[in-house]
């Protein structure tokens, strides 16, 4: 019934409009009231056609087709020649019956439809942003604080969708743009605030959450420049794709925004304890094998966080360690670290390691991961992660290393790989290692490691990207949710 009325409405509203221009256009047009009365007896005796011409054309131009939510100068060029149409046409059948009003008269009330019938879409536009403000006002007591960086054609479409759907998740502080014709000026409402160069300050001045870059035109060295510009600050970034590119199937809808690992996972992380940790590895000398790797390396970053004396970041392959290397290097340059190509399988580099730095936490993270894998090379599993873990675990006690953690695996679990299995017997051997030593040995079972190499996380992730389907990793792999 809704859909009718409106219609109807809008009809209704609109020969209300046509009969007030008509009139008011005879008090603008004369001064003298003698003459004004003459031909306001000759229009209200040509109002009904005035009214049915009028109405016949905004048929024929689609003025009650159209979405007026999302006006643009589009339906402003439909209204005014659907005025212009309709003036000449009542003007035509006014000449056809003999009883024609002054020229003027049509052009004024053209003139002065075209600002009733465009206002009143104007307010059906504002009234439907009212609407949808309302809708979203108590969603959120927190908004995200989002600088767009691009102040063209893709970031005023952007900002309005922002603003149409995601009020009540984000607020658009300002733009970024390196036309300095623009700084200073407001667009679509809100302020180009500076350029590339001011990002950081006006992230922090503004105490910014997301930057989003809207520059889709713009490729290669430019982007990637302000890319590293936007790393500096702390916000999450977020590249938006051009329309074209979604039309011609180069990007899909679901690359809009990236697949977060929260999203698959369906619950909170959870959270650490940091003031505790913080105080029981700050100033000591902290050792991680395997560091080079997603879960070792991860280990690596949050112990940098918890002021360690030194880090000694241990790997067999030098890129992976040189790679965590300059990226501690760039976040943390004032920690004091140490690079160490070493197998773990290797009893003497391992007891020379240990022997000259002398480290008190040890955080043992390298082994063999990969399910299948290992069931095609189990003895390669059994000398990692078995006689691995035995030798730097006795190398640990050897030296009275305070803590020994090792990272294992809920493949431990009544285990029915290869993988598992060796994890377990490396479980067993650490948990024994207890009762022969002051060291305290401990153990800790990871899942699917969030975002980590080898997990199923970033396989579901690329597969959810290319629009399916989502598959588990091998035939005879089980997966819970």
């Amino acid at each position: 019934m809704r859909y009718l009325l409106l219609p109807l409405l809008v009809v209704v509203l609109d020969t209300i409009c046509i009969i007030s221009a008509a009139f008011f256009s005879i008090y603008i047009r004369f001064e003298d009231t003698a003459i004004a009365q003459k031909y306001l007896e000759m229009l209200i005796s040509q109002l009904p056609i005035a009214v049915a011409v009028h109405l016949v054309v905004y048929f024929v131009f689609k003025l009650y087709g159209r979405v007026w939510r999302y006006a643009g100068s589009i339906e402003l060029v439909a209204i005014v020649a659907a005025n212009i149409v309709a003036a000449l046409s009542w003007y035509g059948i006014s000449i056809y019956i003999d009883l024609a009003l002054p020229r003027s008269l049509y052009i004024f009330t053209a003139s002065i439809l075209v600002l009733f019938v465009g206002g009143s879409r104007l307010f059906f536009r504002i009234y439907s942003c009212f609407i949808n403000k309302s809708k979203h006002k108590f969603i959120s007591s927190k908004k995200d604080k989002v600088l767009i960086v691009g102040a063209g054609d893709a970031g005023a479409l952007l900002l309005r969708e922002l603003n149409q759907y995601h009020i009540g998740k984000r607020q658009v502080i300002g733009f970024i743009d390196d036309d300095k014709t623009k700084i200073g000026k407001y667009m679509v409402g809100t302020k180009v605030l500076g350029s590339r160069d001011d990002i950081a300050v006006l992230a922090d001045n503004y105490e910014i959450d997301e930057i989003i870059i809207a520059m889709p035109s713009v490729k290669g060295k430019n982007i990637k420049e302000i890319i590293n510009i936007c790393k500096k600050t702390s916000c999450k970034l977020t590249i938006l794709p051009g329309v074209y590119e979604i039309i011609e199937g180069s990007v899909s809808v679901s690359q809009l925004r990236p697949v977060d690992v929260e999203d698959l996972l369906g619950r909170d992380p959870v959270e650490l304890d940091n003031v505790a940790v913080a105080k029981y590895l700050s100033g000591k000398t902290v050792l991680i094998t395997g560091a080079g790797g997603s879960i070792g390396s991860e280990i690596v970053r949050q112990v940098a966080k918890m002021y360690p004396n030194k880090l000694l970041l241990v790997g067999k392959g030098e890129n992976s360690i040189y790679e965590i290397m300059q990226d501690m290097n760039l976040e943390y340059p004032q920690l004091k670290k140490v690079p160490i190509i070493a197998d773990v399988r290797d009893e003497e580099r391992i007891n020379a390691i240990m022997d000259y730095f002398k480290p008190q936490v040890v955080f043992h993270a390298a082994a063999h991961k990969h399910v299948p894998l290992m069931e095609y090379q189990p003895s390669e599993a059994v000398r990692n992660n078995i006689l691995g873990t035995k030798v730097i675990a006795e190398t640990a006690a050897k030296h009275k290393v305070e803590t020994f953690v090792m990272i294992s695996t809920d493949k431990a679990v009544n285990p029915t790989s290869v993988m598992g299995c060796t994890k377990r017997i490396a479980e067993m051997f650490v948990q024994s290692m207890n009762k022969e030593s002051s060291t305290r040995f401990v153990a800790v079972r990871f899942g699917n490691v969030l975002g980590s190499r080898g997990s199923v996380i970033p396989l579901f992730k690329k597969q959810i990207a290319k629009g399916g389907p989502v598959t588990v990793t091998d035939a005879e792999m089980k997966r819970y949710f």
